[in-house]
């Protein structure tokens, strides 16, 4: 779990942020994915990052240094790996 912000303005007759709690989100795929198509995926979600938050209000406050460095509940494939070495986000 992690400390979590619920935005103001979320849900109907809620207009102040609400402290909360809630769990990460981690897109999770197999070892046996090849690494070119798991970093085709990835660089896709962070090459339309704008887009990608429209998807959902949840999703509005999302900062990309933020995905990589907070709440890792698996190892990295080597596909998105080579993602974020190229952004210079890993070493």
């Amino acid at each position: 779990y992690a400390k979590a912000t619920i935005p103001g303005g979320l849900y109907a007759n809620n207009d102040e942020d609400t402290e909360t709690f809630g769990v990460k989100a981690t897109f999770v795929t197999s070892a046996d994915v090849p690494d070119d198509v798991v970093y085709t995926v990835v660089k896709a979600v962070f090459d339309n990052f704008d887009r990608f938050k429209g998807l959902h209000p949840a999703f509005a406050n999302l900062k990309e240094e933020d995905m990589i460095a907070d709440g890792l509940s698996a190892p990295l494939h080597p596909g998105a790996e080579q993602y974020y070495r190229e952004r210079e986000w890993i070493q």
